[in-house]
This record gives structure tokens, sequence and C-alpha cells, in this order.
């Protein structure tokens, strides 16, 4: 079995900052993660018969990422996805932060985590080969208070398996809610992917995509309990969320040759699927918190205090497909 890691230059911004690209692999499971953004940039999966297939949209330069309005593989912070009219309250304050989606702020504003250049690492890990990456999202950035401490982890364990940690720290309280953004393609087309939500609720929106508060069966999204379907004519960017411990998988996705399960430790996954002409459609999951939390009393809280811990754990799984899901 092939377990591998090492650091390459990946390019320069036209200050002169260099970033690294680092590459692990473990077995049939190889990542490529660059130091914008600590995103992942590729993940391949290497069949026995030679074959090596992409499962993500990725760029091979690093100015096309600084061009890129997709978050494509992305780490997504402070506050993922979004929130109403880019203020929430905390006690008697107001806070107000940048808006870059409309009057309403996206995936942390301009400055967001997606943008800053982290600082990698290659470490030791019992599991397999390991990256740590760390940032600082200062004071003030996009009118967030305080400082925010970062760290992403990744690891290429055995059978598949890469676990994502996402770790923060602060010095003043301020909400977050991290997630990652790959966009998952595992076949030529993609329309031919079938998808499994193994969740029966979703949180409603308005026509700005901005929850409402209400909580509504994922039958009334369908039309019936969501099983499995293929992509094919499926437009979907809503957030399903889960009770419990969370040890099953919250979804799955499968080709004929490689088959995806997410597993996290968050109580909403944002589920989007993308399509690019000529390159066929892709599926982003994003484990975080509740949409628009602070801005809705009876969701849970993404507030975080100095002496807290921030602790996002995703895993994503992958295996050769053995026997083809039908769908409903």
């Amino acid at each position: 079995m092939t377990v591998d890691a090492h650091r390459n230059v990946f390019g320069s911004q036209d200050d002169g900052t260099e970033v690294a690209q680092f590459r692990l692999r473990h077995g049939s499971l190889s990542v490529d993660i660059i130091e914008y953004g600590a995103r992942l940039q590729q993940i391949f999966w290497h069949h026995d018969s030679g074959h090596l297939q992409k499962l993500i949209w990725g760029f091979e330069d690093l100015s096309s990422y600084e061009r890129d309005e997709q978050y494509l593989g992305a780490v997504i912070g402070p506050v993922a996805n979004r929130l109403k009219n880019a203020t929430y309250r905390d006690g008697q304050s107001m806070i107000v932060v940048e808006p870059n989606w409309g009057c309403h702020q996206l995936h942390g504003g301009t400055l967001g985590l997606h943008q800053q250049i982290w600082r990698g690492e290659l470490v030791s890990d019992h599991r397999g080969p390991a990256l740590e990456l760390t940032t600082t999202h200062a004071d003030g950035t996009d009118g967030y208070p305080g400082n925010l401490f970062v760290k992403a982890k990744y690891v290429l364990a055995e059978s598949g398996r890469l676990h994502i940690e996402l770790l923060a720290k602060c010095d003043q309280r301020r909400i977050v809610s991290l997630t990652t953004h790959p966009y998952f393609q595992l076949s030529e087309t993609g329309e031919d992917q079938l998808l499994s939500l193994f969740s029966e609720r979703y949180l409603a929106v308005d026509q700005s995509q901005i929850p409402t508060g209400r909580i509504h069966s994922s039958r009334e999204l369908f039309g019936h309990p969501f099983s499995t379907q293929g992509l094919d004519g499926l437009s979907l960017d809503h957030t399903f969320i889960f009770d419990g411990d969370r040890k099953s998988a919250l979804a799955e996705l499968q080709s004929e040759a490689v088959t995806l399960r997410v597993f996290a430790n968050q109580p909403a996954l944002q589920v989007y699927i993308a399509r690019k002409e000529k390159q066929g459609a892709a599926v982003c999951f994003e484990p975080h918190g509740y949409v628009n939390a602070p801005n809705q009393e009876d969701f849970p809280s993404i507030m975080l205090t100095p002496g807290q811990r921030y602790d996002n754990q995703i895993c994503y799984v992958f295996s050769e497909t053995q026997s083809p899901k039908q769908t409903r």
C-alpha cells in the first residue's frame, strides 16, 4: 500500500507571497491541498487498473483560484452560508458585517477564510498522512469582532477515509460556523450520479434563500420521502437537518465506479447541485450549523466565547462501487 506526503510550490501571488501545495496519499486515495483558502484542489481515486480518476472540480493554477467565485474546495468561514441583512444581535449590541450577496452576507464575506493564505505543515498522525493549516481571521475583518484562530487538519486514513477537522478559538465573543466546499463529480457527466440523503427535514427559506425559522418535511420538497435519486433534472440548494448522535452517514453520492459517504458532527448539511457547461454536474456537501442561526432564536446557537473551542469533524469515505443503488 502506498503511503506518502510531500510539499510543492503551487504558485506565487503578485506581491511574491508563495503558496504551497501538499499531496497526501494512502492506498487508493490521494488529495492535493493548497494554502490559498486551505482548499482541496483535487481528490484522486487510484483504480486497480491504473486509471487515475478525479473526483472534484479544481483548477491547475493559483490565478484561477484568486478569480474564483464558487469557493472551489475552500474552507468557508467565519460563518458559512447566509446571514440575513449582514447583521446579528449579541445581547444589546447589533453587529453589522460586510454584505457581499445583495444586502446579506454569504460564506463569511469578501475577506473570508477562502481568501486567506493559510500556513501548512505536514504532521504525524496515527491514522495516516496528515496536514495542518492555520490562519487568523483578524479583529474587524468584514466587521467581525475579535480574533478567530483557525486550524484545518486533513488526514488520509485507511479504507478511503478523508478526515477534515475544523477547529477554532477566539479572544472575543463572535459567531462561528465553518465548513468545506468541494464540488464532487464522480462520473464523466455527473448527471448519472445517484444521490441519497438521510434526513427527513430541511430549513424552509424565503425568496432570498434565507431561512424563515420554519422546519419542513422533505416530503413537502420532493413530494415524497427522499430516498435515492439521479441528478439528471434535480435541483437542490437546501439545508437538511439531523438529530441524534449522527454517527451514521448524512448523505451518499454514487457513480458506477466510486461511492462517497459523508459523515459529520454538525446539525445541518447544505446540499447544492452545481452545473457547468462542458463539465457536468457536481454536488457540494457542506456540514455546518443552522443557517442564519443568530437571527432565529429557536435555532441552535453558533456563538463562540473565549475559552471555548469550535470543533467541526467531517469525514468523506470513498470506495469502489460494489452494488449500484436503484432510484426511487
